[in-house]
């Protein structure tokens, strides 16, 4: 029970920082710059085609991790997870077709829904299935 209370507290004190550190901070800017890609080949009608193509292993990783976690218990946050991976496909491929800064949110947007995911797996692997649930 003690470390599980610890583990609780050390939670709870690194989320406290984290959002202090955002509370304190500047936006970060987006250069121009960083959407300029080495590969600008076009083939069949793909811009950019080995920056998008390249992002089909989410899409198959996503896709068998969510079909092992179908059957399983306690299972929605691996679900989340993985269904996040294989979003990560869609959102990547429509910022690598088109990379701008108003694209690049779709680029990061299932990350941050895998990761939030991941740490509810944390949770409910090492403190508590409860606390991981609420978490999601």
């Amino acid at each position: 029970m003690k470390l599980r209370l610890t583990g609780i507290f050390v939670i709870a004190i690194t989320v406290i920082l984290i959002v202090i550190g955002f509370a304190i901070s500047e936006p970060i800017i987006q250069p121009e710059q960083y959407h300029q890609f080495s590969d600008t080949s076009t083939i069949l009608g793909i811009p950019n085609f080995w920056n998008v193509i390249s992002n089909l292993p989410f899409l198959i990783i996503g896709i068998a991790g969510v079909l092992y976690f179908l059957d399983q218990t306690n299972r929605l946050p691996y679900l989340i997870f993985f269904s996040g991976i294989a979003l990560c496909f869609f959102g990547s491929c429509y910022y690598h077709w088109y990379p701008t800064t108003e694209t690049l949110v779709w680029d990061r947007l299932p990350m941050t829904v895998g990761f939030m995911a991941l740490v509810s797996i944390v949770l409910m692997e090492y403190i508590s299935i409860k606390i991981a649930y609420r978490a999601l």
